[in-house]
């Protein structure tokens, strides 16, 4: 009897199906998986489909063996967190989009970057997390990734809550048989080598303003200097001239005391 070949824990539910498909009216899937029990007790995963022989109450079943697809698929399923789990790890920001562009994956940094979850972000396209004075620039950067190639260049990525992210961005095309079905990218924020850049244009501008204004001082000193020699020149002629005896004015002796003082000056 079929009960003798079904794993225990699939006894209940093959059960329901075989009362449900032989009552009037009842309804029972033709087709399942359930875990099939062998003469030496190996138990193997096995597909059914199973049809009722019209008039007789009898159904007739066919099964087929897939063991080795399931443990193909539970080993897929394995590598595949085994992978995400490395990548949900990376320090450094990751997304997958397909090849029209829509996000299929983020990980946790990239969650913290921006500020979206991965429900909010999978399942939009790309712009909705690039400034659309960006896209242009972004846009001639994805044409390139169907051909394979890699792209390292910088952008700007859109926060949540409306911040413009300064990020240095690395692109991997993702080819199947020669042809794109998606791309990875590589997000480095560089909010603070932009600051400190910022930082260092503005102390080389105050510099070159303090070399410029060094510059003016000596030339305004070189030209005050050479007016002072011309001057003591001018004023020595000029003492020498009011104390020549020849020389009579009332105002000899304050125009002399005069002279001597901006000499001294």
């Amino acid at each position: 009897k079929w009960p003798e070949f079904v794993a225990p824990e699939d006894m209940e539910r093959m059960s329901e199906f075989h009362d449900a498909r032989r009552e009037p009216g009842g309804s029972a899937p033709r087709n399942y998986e359930f875990r099939f029990v062998g003469r030496q007790n190996n138990v193997r995963d096995v597909f059914i489909t199973v049809a009722m022989v019209p008039g007789t109450g009898m159904s007739v079943a066919s099964l087929l063996d897939i063991t080795e697809r399931k443990r193909a698929e539970e080993e897929l399923r394995q590598l595949k967190e085994f992978n995400e789990g490395i990548v949900r790890g990376v320090a450094e920001a990751l997304l997958i989009e397909d090849a029209d562009g829509m996000i299929t994956f983020i990980n946790p940094a990239m969650e913290e970057l921006l500020g979206y979850s991965a429900e909010e972000m999978v399942g939009s396209h790309w712009h909705k997390i690039v400034p659309e004075e960006e896209r242009a620039h972004v846009d001639s950067e994805v044409a390139q990734r169907p051909q394979g190639e890699e792209g390292r260049y910088e952008t700007c990525l859109l926060s949540k809550d409306g911040r413009d992210i300064p990020v240095l961005v690395n692109a991997r095309a993702l080819l199947e048989e020669g042809g794109l079905f998606g791309v990875l990218s590589a997000f480095t924020d560089i909010s603070q080598l932009k600051q400190a850049e910022k930082a260092r244009k503005e102390l080389e501008a105050q510099l070159r303003q303090a070399q410029k204004m060094e510059a003016v001082g000596l030339l305004a000193g070189g030209v005050a200097h050479e007016f002072n020699n011309m001057l003591t020149v001018i004023l020595g002629n000029a003492e020498l001239s009011l104390m020549q005896e020849e020389v009579a004015t009332p105002l000899r002796s304050e125009v002399l005391i005069s002279v001597r003082y901006f000499r001294l000056c």
